[in-house]
């Protein structure tokens, strides 16, 4: 029977396992006691040694089994591969350098000291154990990590070969640096360390070796000194983000050796020196050499000298050179090519001189131009210099000149409507700090458009409101969602010294932003008073000092309820009547918010399940804390989602708001629905729910018509903008609920200038015009719902980094197969087909509708319900085009696990700009 070296662990045959139990029989029958128990002690050690005896004559007679598994012979033996070792993985010897399991365990090492054990800041699955050190093992779950297998030949072998490929760890809290052992991942294809302001140190030079890299993103950490020459090695690079760190010296020019190089962002470092062309060093590199640039942020840094030409990248979308110390005339037909689809272009808050640069050239393709804060000369600027740019939604000139608007003063009036006539996408209008004068003419305004912020702030308008403003019903401007900033002109100064009595304290407050100066104090006017009060006997100081605690309380107590009448004010202005839940009852419905409670975590926040007295389950989303915005806006908000009614949108039913030192504690308290969300069930088997074919295509049709109802009946619509499957909730007969929308209108941004912003969404679910340009429709969710329609076809995430190369990503695979005419090959091999082979095939048409390139070409919402209700398709599925624009927002997406996804909704980055209309329809 052979040797062994214990029972249970270590003895795999029948027999010995055999007398393992009859040990333990034995065992028991010595510690039994009967009335009779010797006989029975005596006959059950006899069975037992009869049965093993049998056992071991069986076992002697029997031919000995064949193993369950056989172990397959190495193709090639480790010592002809110096540096190589070998795993089994599906019962097949995989090779892997040596060097990738050192690096791993340098960044192990590195990173151990991990803030906090909790779980978003943790790292599970990094160890140091022998049999699971290296990531790419049978049975490792390093988190944040993903592994590829590629094939390779030694002399004529196959071999299979199995490489780290990605690592996103984003704000786990991770501490320390980046060490230079990350240059042995030669095969790494991206590097996503995002959100860690502990992890810093200098970028090791060594990282110039992952050959492979395509995506590098460390933005927002903590790294210094300067940026490796390295880089300049990589010639895969696509995306480049080195923003929001701590980083010094010049920009090398050696990045203009990545020619493929699409994203370059290097804003909100400490970067100094001009910025790098091939004309002005021996190397003759330089940002001008890199032909396929998308896009170029540069701002917040301290560079000097003129600006880079940028003519050779002929597809550029985004260029922002913003609070530098650049000067220089600006000559737009010598830097960018004319036929750029330039989208975003900001040279605000530097030094620049000359005439106003002339960007008519870019009229049909510019949405924000800020040129704010120069030396500009505008002796040229005129109405018609912009009168032709028809997308263009940000303006900024602010502090340009005096003279700036002199051409379209009309009478002494700066007529508003006559200025904006040319402008119908505007939607901020920059012109504080210019020293204008005269008055505002409101009368030709159209306050129903998409303007939503004029900014006159720091001019010479004025001296008061009596004379000075033009409009026949300021109240319709107060209700419009029109922002008018006129603060610090004498208008604004003197309101308190003239007469008031054209405008109300909200008017007043509407147009100034500020409040009355307090009163005086009468008791501080007669200096008598100071002396009666010190000899006031003691009895009544300590009255007074009773009667100041209880003005304390009381004061505390009327803010509160306060607070509560704002909010019910605001609910019956709009004839709503959500609940509003006390902050102490959530607090118990939830166990104080308790981790085991928590449910889910997304890009707005964390969700908990809650229990109420009463019984009834709830939702309870905790926001996060957003200072910049007013309770007003708050609770306009929330009444808006709440008079937002389907049965495909999870209902809110209520909101909590603490006021006083607890502002920032604001909850949703929603509907709880049963049964997980459609990640977990499809992609995860959750609950071992068999999710047939009509069950699919229903679940696809009720977000189609939750979508439809956001898109057309809802006034102002609303676009969702991360229509995924983790945010569709399935209830327990299994109708979809998408979660989370006009949750973006909660976090609205109201600064005016152009600036970096993450975009809202989720790799691999974000149309292209959105990841690349800023621009936002309801075809971006139209986008969005065919990839999820994919995803609920095959029953596999849109990006499976783990498969094989032609089918990693969804989109394209199914592009491939639909060439090809064998489109039923993407679907879930746990659904049935038969009798739905032609239903299958529509609804993935659909999908293919839905994620054409071209916005136009996707139908709406609306239509796609008609069609999954059985109408046939009037709208041509475009063969797929080359997705460049879009390729590093779909590419890394999911990597682990939807938790994995909601970090990377944070890497998503372009230029749009910050304000809170871009959610709505451009209707």
């Amino acid at each position: 029977m052979g040797t062994c070296r214990g029972f249970k662990d270590e003895c795999n045959t029948p027999q010995l396992h055999l007398v393992w139990r009859l040990q333990q029989l034995r065992l028991v029958t010595y510690g039994c006691s009967f009335t009779s128990g010797g006989v029975i002690k005596h006959a059950l050690l006899f069975w037992t040694f009869l049965s093993l005896f049998c056992s071991c004559l069986t076992s002697a007679l029997a031919p000995a089994p064949a193993p369950a598994h056989t172990i397959p012979p190495l193709p090639i033996p480790l010592s002809d591969l110096p540096g190589w070792n070998a795993t089994l993985i599906d019962r097949s010897w995989h090779y892997y350098e040596t060097k990738e399991v050192d690096a791993m365990q340098s960044l192990l090492a590195q990173w151990s000291n991990t803030a906090t054990n909790s779980f978003s800041y943790n790292l599970p699955g990094w160890t140091s154990q022998p049999d699971l050190n290296n990531p790419c093992f049978e049975h490792s779950n390093w988190q944040g990590v993903a592994c590829i297998t590629y094939e390779g030949r030694f002399n004529g072998t196959l071999l299979s070969i199995v490489t780290v490929a990605y690592i996103e760890l984003s704000s786990k809290g991770l501490q320390g640096g980046l060490p230079p052992a990350i240059g042995n991942l030669s095969n790494l294809i991206g590097l996503i360390l995002v959100g860690n302001p502990n992890l810093g140190g200098p970028i090791p030079e060594e990282l110039g070796s992952s050959a492979q890299l395509s995506f590098l993103d460390l933005h927002d950490n903590a790294f210094n000194g300067s940026i490796p020459i390295t880089l300049g090695y990589l010639q895969n690079l696509g995306q480049l983000d080195l923003s929001g760190n701590e980083l010094t010296g010049s920009i090398p020019p050696q990045l203009g050796n990545i020619s493929g190089l699409e994203t370059l962002e290097l804003h909100n470092n400490r970067l100094t020196g001009t910025i790098p062309i091939s004309s002005t060093n021996s190397h003759n590199l330089g940002l001008d050499n890199m032909t396929s640039l998308l896009t170029l942020t540069l701002q917040e840094n301290f560079l000097s000298g003129g600006l880079p030409n940028l003519q050779s990248a002929y597809n550029l979308l985004v260029s922002n050179f913003s609070f530098n110390n650049l000067n220089g005339n600006v000559s737009i037909d010598s830097i960018f090519n004319s036929t750029s689809p330039l989208g975003i272009l900001d040279f605000s808050f530097n030094y620049f001189t000359g005439a106003l640069p002339n960007v008519n050239i870019y009229s049909n393709s510019l949405q924000h131009l800020d040129l704010s804060n120069n030396l500009f000369d505008p002796s040229t600027f005129s109405q018609s210099w912009f009168s032709n740019f028809t997308h263009l939604k940000t303006l900024g000139l602010a502090n340009i000149s005096p003279q700036l608007l002199a051409n379209v003063l009309h009478n002494g009036f700066i007529d508003l409507g006559f200025l904006l006539e040319g402008l119908p996408s505007l939607q901020t209008l920059r012109l504080d700090q210019n020293n204008i004068t005269g008055s505002l003419d409101l009368r030709n305004i159209n306050i129903s458009g998409p303007l939503n912020l004029i900014n006159l702030a720091r001019n010479n308008m004025g001296p008061d409101f009596t004379s000075f403003l033009l409009y026949p019903n300021i109240s319709n401007l107060l209700s419009s969602g029109l922002s008018i900033m006129l603060e610090n002109n004498p208008c604004c100064d003197n309101i308190w010294k003239n007469d008031m009595s054209r405008l109300t304290y909200a008017e007043i407050y509407y147009f100034c932003n500020q409040t009355p100066p307090p009163p005086k104090s009468k008791f501080c006017k007669n200096p008598n008073t100071i002396v009666i009060a010190v000899t006031v006997p003691v009895t009544v100081v300590t009255f007074l000092i009773a009667m100041v605690v209880f003005f304390l309380y009381w004061s505390a107590r009327k803010e509160k309820y306060s607070l509560l009448l704002q909010i019910q004010e605001e609910f019956a202005k709009r004839d709503v009547q959500p609940t509003l839940y006390a902050y102490h009852d959530i607090k118990i419905a939830t166990q104080d918010f308790h981790p085991d409670m928590k449910i889910g975590q997304g890009s707005f926040g964390v969700v908990y399940k809650g229990i109420l007295q009463g019984g009834g389950e709830i939702a309870v989303k905790r926001l996060l804390t957003n200072s910049q915005q007013s309770i007003d806006e708050f609770l306009n908000e929330v009444v808006l989602i709440t008079n937002v009614k389907h049965k495909n949108l999870v209902k809110l039913k209520g909101c909590c708001l603490m006021g006083g030192g607890d502002t920032n504690k604001r909850l949703l308290v929603y509907e709880f629905v049963d049964n997980n969300n459609l990640a977990e069930i499809i992609f995860e088997n959750k609950g071992g729910h068999n999710v047939d074919w009509p069950m699919r295509k229903n679940i696809c049709l009720g977000v189609a018509r939750g979508l439809a109802y956001l898109h057309e009946e809802v006034q102002p619509c609303i676009i969702h903008r991360d229509i995924k499957a983790p945010n569709i909730l399935l209830d327990k007969h299994f109708n979809a609920k998408i979660a989370d929308f006009g949750l973006a209108r909660l976090f609205p941004d109201t600064g005016t200038h152009i600036s970096t912003f993450h975009i809202a969404g989720t790799m691999g679910y974000v149309a292209p015009e959105y990841a690349s340009r800023g621009q936002l429709s309801e075809k971006v969710d139209v986008f969005s719902f065919g990839v999820l329609v994919l995803e609920i076809v095959s029953g596999r995430k849109n990006i499976e980094p783990n498969l094989n190369e032609d089918q990693a990503y969804l989109l394209e695979w199914v592009w491939k197969l639909y060439e090809e005419a064998k489109l039923l090959e993407i679907v879930d091999p746990k659904v049935s087909t038969h009798n739905h082979e032609k239903d299958i095939t529509h609804v993935i048409n659909i999908g293919l509708l839905c994620v054409q390139t071209t916005a136009s070409k996707r139908p709406s919402m609306a239509r796609i319900v008609a069609m999954l209700q059985g109408d046939e398709m009037e709208m041509e599925v475009i063969k797929k085009t080359p997705l460049k624009t879009i390729e590093y927002e779909s590419l890394l997406a999911t990597i682990n696990s939807s938790s994995t996804s909601e970090s990377m909704l944070k890497q998503s980055k372009s230029v749009v700009l910050k304000n809170k209309t871009i959610e709505l329809c451009n209707k």
